[in-house]
């Protein structure tokens, strides 16, 4: 029975800290999905248990963009985190990763200092979202902190564009 146990909650603990490594990408990991095609990308996502959720395409005054969820609401739009790549012709593209998880905010200013980028500047744009841009040797990463409008959690917001 102990040895039952023991084996169950082992599995448990397993499968919660997997599941949480799949919501998670890191900074390199975001770099260089900006290199992959859809497919590439689609494909590594899907493997990590994200969901391919939207697609649009370039117009004159729109970048295109591919957006992926992470634990999508089937009901709603709601996710617990998503992923937009944005592409233009002419452009590099710029990517982009949402998350309510205060952890992955840590995790990637420590990502952050570990390259030794340089802060650029912070603003507070109209919608209230507290913006910092750094600049690294070859990536500007731009970290948008705001809060959900239905209910007033923080949201992190992490882009990278090649500079």
């Amino acid at each position: 029975m102990k040895t039952t146990f023991k084996l169950f909650f082992s599995l448990l603990i397993y499968l919660l800290a997997s599941e949480a490594n799949a919501q998670y990408i890191s900074l390199n990991e975001l770099i260089s999905f900006r290199s992959k095609d859809f497919e590439e990308l689609n494909t590594i996502l899907l493997q990590k248990g994200w969901r391919f959720t939207e697609a649009s395409k370039e117009t004159d005054e729109e970048y295109a963009v591919v957006s992926w969820g992470y634990r999508v609401n089937s009901y709603t739009t709601a996710a617990s985190a998503f992923i937009n790549l944005r592409s233009a012709e002419g452009y590099l593209p710029s990517i982009s990763y949402q998350t309510v998880d205060k952890q992955y905010y840590l995790l990637y200013k420590k990502q952050i200092n570990a390259y030794h980028m340089r802060k650029i500047d912070t603003v507070i744009d109209d919608d209230g979202q507290v913006i910092t841009r750094y600049e690294g040797q070859s990536y500007i990463v731009k970290i948008s902190v705001g809060t959900d409008e239905l209910n007033s959690i923080p949201v992190y917001i992490f882009n990278v564009s090649r500079k």
